[in-house]
């Protein structure tokens, strides 16, 4: 009969040598592409670029506006 220590222990180290096999076997396979990285940064530095200036100019505008209907 056995008992809950080598229980717990057998169960542990079937999950660790599970764990080990399926490292060795089974290769990281990286979640996106180089292209669909690269197209990923393209769109960041163009929002950056473009995008979030022309968001403060046209906020900028608007304050400029509310600010001079208001006095």
């Amino acid at each position: 009969m056995l008992t809950l220590f080598q229980l717990l222990l057998g169960t542990l180290c079937y999950f660790v040598s599970l764990q080990l096999l399926s490292m060795l076997l089974w290769r990281r396979v990286p979640s996106r592409t180089n292209r669909e990285v690269q197209n990923l940064q393209a769109t960041q530095k163009y929002v950056q670029d473009e995008i979030l200036k022309t968001k403060e100019r046209l906020y900028r505008r608007y304050i400029d506006q509310v600010s001079s209907e208001v006095q």
